[in-house]
């Protein structure tokens, strides 16, 4: 489904936002998913609107409009005043993730460590193979393979994203991690894909990433919250060109290495959801190829 983010002239109808936290459909206006209000559960009416689930990296909350209960007057006041309150405790929170942001120049360094203790498990080679990947391509990857709840061997910062007890990863299923490198080539993040998909789950990937840590960037012009990270893939030397790819994996790094392109590797398609580090990207991108 496309997204298009919350505005001034557009804001929120759960939560009254208008800083892009919030997202609504663009062929379904009626569909909203609502940042500020994240932790709603299954049914549970908020204003007008009811939350229909929660999105599958727990960011968001999806919501219809709910036309069982009467809009009194009294009951807006109220969805007014708890908007309010959480909108206040959330900028309260947005600081306190900023505060606890390793720096990207502090991430790569500790990533490059952590990757550099892992090997690739023969079962992710072969789907790496299956995929198209030559040998060549997949030592240059970086992808490495993990179990469940990995055992490190060297020690790393509680703020490292998907980092427990400073030793251990925080991830249940097996798979391989992918690195994640930002326009300048440091390594800011990894997602995991998951060499068994759970019944449950419609989606292999997962953000390595812990609670209290912070997975998002900063870049300077960002929303308050950050933006989850984008990753760009490119040969040495001039690219031939600019793509924009679903996933931040497999699919964007073989489209770089095939067809010589600058790409831009997004989680799930969502490049709205970074808007900063979007432009940052293909300007930087425009330098290399030399285009527009």
């Amino acid at each position: 489904m496309s997204l298009t983010s919350s505005t001034k002239n557009n804001p929120c109808l759960i939560c009254e936002d208008t800083s892009g936290k919030c997202r609504q459909g663009r062929e379904d206006l009626s569909y909203w998913q609502c940042m500020i209000y994240a932790d709603a559960k299954k049914g549970e009416i908020i204003g007008n609107f009811k939350c229909i689930g929660q999105i599958k990296n727990g960011l968001w909350a999806a919501f219809k409009p709910d036309n069982s209960q009467e809009w009194t007057e009294q009951k807006r006041l109220e969805w007014q005043r708890e908007n309010q309150r959480r909108q206040q405790q959330k900028a309260k929170e947005d600081e306190a993730r900023r505060r606890r942001s390793l720096s990207a120049i502090e991430r790569d360094k500790s990533y490059h460590q952590l990757l550099s203790e892992l090997t690739l498990h023969p079962d992710d080679r072969a789907d790496l193979a299956r995929r198209g990947f030559t040998a060549a391509q997949i030592e240059l990857s970086g992808f490495r393979s993990i179990g469940r709840y990995q055992k490190l061997q060297s020690q790393y910062s509680e703020l490292l994203p998907g980092v427990s007890g400073r030793d251990r990863l925080i991830i249940r299923d097996e798979g391989y991690l992918c690195p994640i490198r930002d326009r300048e080539g440091l390594i800011v993040a990894c997602q995991v894909r998951l060499r068994t998909l759970p019944t449950t789950e419609s989606s292999r990937y997962r953000w390595l990433n812990g609670d209290g840590q912070t997975l998002h960037v900063f870049p300077e012009g960002c929303k308050a919250g950050g933006e989850l990270p984008l990753a760009i893939f490119r040969l040495e030397g001039k690219p031939k060109g600019i793509s924009l790819v679903e996933g931040t994996g497999a699919k964007p790094f073989l489209v770089s290495q095939r067809l010589n392109q600058f790409v831009i590797g997004s989680s799930g398609g969502q490049f709205c959801s970074s808007p900063v580090l979007l432009r940052q990207s293909l300007e930087k991108a425009e330098l290399e190829v030399e285009t527009k």
